[in-house]
């Protein structure tokens, strides 16, 4: 297995796993405390994106397209012939997405289910504009008026030095991305959304809907954009009722 992929399990018991990429500037610590809500049968696997964490001296990727190449790398070999499913949040649900699409086109084993969380539908138009190609000064005022990254980065400009090429990389990723006309996957969609997230709107996540030749299925949470964070214990909750999967 290469490095761009976390077990924080380390179960050789399990009986599924749960895949998982996490959003802009994340890295796969997002999901540390995900196994308190699963079965040990469980395996979390998560994503570590280059340019981070134990991957902090790789290079940063340029495209979602490299993202996914990363991801998809000895792949096949990583789901080991048993059951997996797809969580991801923000970009992540995105790199979800299309790893799952490049698993269809190459006719490896799918998902038994995707689930999409805090990110539109790729038909979705986007409401802003890029902020990838900012400057420097420009790109941290952007984040302020974003929010999300915690305070005491905005406060620390060595910090911000370290972060702000993570974060222009991952939004280049998204920004760039241009999906063809919708192909339905064969495995059923799950998409979540905040309760208050004010870039991803209930409307944006029911298109996911268009991405699905089996069930879809859609739910609203209380929170921000980061309702990953404040809300996951019923997040993880919704993944079970909906795969089965054990708490």
């Amino acid at each position: 297995m290469g490095n761009q992929w976390i077990d924080f399990t380390r179960s050789t018991g399990y009986s599924a796993t749960l895949f998982c990429f996490p959003y802009s500037g994340g890295s796969a610590q997002v999901f540390l405390n995900l196994p308190r809500y699963f079965s040990p049968a469980v395996r979390i696997m998560a994503f570590e994106p280059p340019g981070r964490g134990r991957r902090f001296v790789d290079t940063l990727a340029g495209s979602l397209e490299d993202l996914v190449n990363d991801a998809f790398r000895d792949f096949d070999d990583l789901s080991g012939g048993k059951p997996f499913y797809f969580f991801g949040h923000s970009l992540g649900g995105l790199t979800a997405f299309v790893m799952a699409e490049r698993l269809k086109s190459t006719n490896l084993p799918m998902p038994g289910h995707l689930f999409v969380s805090g990110v539109r539908a790729p038909n979705v138009p986007r409401r802003e504009g890029n902020t990838h190609d900012l400057p420097f000064d420009d790109f941290v005022e952007k984040l302020k008026e974003m929010g999300g990254t915690p305070q005491e980065i905005m406060d620390n400009r060595e910090m911000l030095e370290i972060m702000v090429p993570i974060l222009k990389s991952d939004f280049r990723c998204y920004e760039t991305y241009r999906p063809g006309e919708p192909e339905p996957l064969p495995c059923p969609i799950s998409a979540l959304g905040g309760s208050a997230d004010q870039f991803v709107l209930p409307a944006d996540i029911e298109q996911w809907s268009l991405y699905t030749g089996s069930r879809f299925s859609s739910r609203i949470f209380s929170g921000g954009h980061f309702f990953l964070h404040t809300d996951m214990k019923n997040v993880c909750r919704y993944i079970q009722e909906r795969t089965g999967l054990k708490a």
